[in-house]
């Protein structure tokens, strides 16, 4: 008993160790690097693609019409396929004007491709359509220093329902991607807050070969602009954050998740590896913690430490706590097992899914 004391206690020590690098990471990120700075205030393509969004967009466009937005910042808007009635939602409620274009194909990653190409300016910004920001975001993005591909901010809106847990695990998967981009491991990023080089995505675009997937717009762009070794820098401070809400029903959640987890399966990095194997081994601490507490009082210790990891992830993200997300914190120690089950089981989503498109990138150009 006493040997697997020693061993739970020691991994979440190490855990804590790791994300103590992550959080040294962030503060890092704010000092100069050797990346040659090239200039986003010569002008901004903002890309929003959506797919049956009337009913989620509109803090998107509140956000854009309460912004003091400079020149040279163009939105383009491409329609991918819709249903319902987004596009009339957007041309009664934007003030600001837009381009509309119909995807060229089919699916998330053509419709970023659609965009690009029609885009005016050298820097393209892209954001889902259910973020929401701050009123001077444009101005602070504006002067940012650019690069070949520039890693946003995102957080994620527990809202109400699950979403409020699924909120504490993006957190940890937010520390991770931009703690490691900090210590030059770019492994994670989001599209729901992307800044890059358009003539950098054209280069690498005509390479690509997972169009045929329609998840991992964001991270397999990013391994692209990883193996040519274009110069990827992590911008972590508030102002150039977005936020979005979480998914509050758990069809939605575990949609959402599967998506994400089919994108990182099909990525070889060992630091990506490392950072997401985190999560389930320490869950599996942590449930051998609490059973063996039953009996034994001591293994409250790391389940203890669990708890104060994931508070302190949270407090470096989120950058605010309260009575009910400490409560909130306590109650996932227990869910995350149910979750992690209930991820096993098969689910769809009404928006973008983790399927095979019919469209082949090949067959869209031809």
């Amino acid at each position: 008993m006493d040997t697997l004391f020693t061993i739970l206690l020691f991994w979440f020590c190490l855990v804590l160790i790791f994300v103590l690098f992550l959080i040294i990471g962030v503060r890092r990120s704010r000092l100069p690097d050797k990346c040659p700075s090239k200039i986003v205030a010569n002008g901004l393509s903002v890309i929003v693609p959506f797919k049956n969004e009337s009913n989620r967009i509109g803090l998107l466009l509140a956000s854009i019409n309460q912004s003091h937005l400079p020149e040279k910042v163009e939105f383009i808007f491409v329609d991918d396929h819709s249903e319902d009635k987004t596009y009339s939602v957007i041309s009664s409620s934007l003030s600001t004007p837009f381009i509309l274009l119909k995807n060229e194909g089919r699916g998330k990653k053509f419709a970023i491709q659609t965009g690009v190409r029609a885009a005016t300016y050298e820097y393209i910004l892209t954001l889902d359509a259910d973020v929401q920001f701050s009123p001077d975001y444009f101005i602070e993005l504006l002067q940012i220093s650019g690069s070949d591909m520039v890693i946003l901010p995102v957080v994620m809106n527990g809202g109400r329902g699950f979403g409020k847990f699924g909120s504490i695990e993006f957190s940890f998967l937010q520390l991770a991607g931009l703690g490691l981009a900090s210590w030059k491991m770019p492994v994670l990023c989001n599209g729901a807050n992307l800044l890059f080089n358009r003539s950098q995505f054209l280069q690498v675009d005509i390479e690509r070969t997972d169009y045929n997937v329609s998840s991992g717009d964001d991270i397999f762009l990013l391994s692209k602009f990883i193996e040519k070794k274009f110069c990827i820098r992590v911008a972590t401070a508030k102002q150039f954050s977005v936020s979005t809400p979480a998914p509050e029903g758990i069809t939605e959640l575990l949609s959402q998740r599967r998506r994400w987890i089919d994108k990182v399966g099909r990525m070889s990095f060992p630091s990506l590896l490392l950072g997401v194997a985190v999560i389930p081994f320490s869950q599996a601490a942590m449930i051998a913690s609490l059973l063996f507490s039953i009996a034994f009082p001591i293994f409250l210790i790391p389940v203890a430490m669990k708890f104060f990891i994931e508070l302190l992830v949270d407090l470096v993200i989120v950058k605010k706590i309260s009575v009910s997300r400490i409560l909130l914190l306590l109650i996932h120690q227990l869910w995350y097992p149910v979750y992690m089950v209930l991820l096993l089981l098969p689910v769809e989503s009404g928006r973008w899914k983790t399927t095979v498109v019919a469209e082949t990138k090949s067959d869209e150009e031809n």
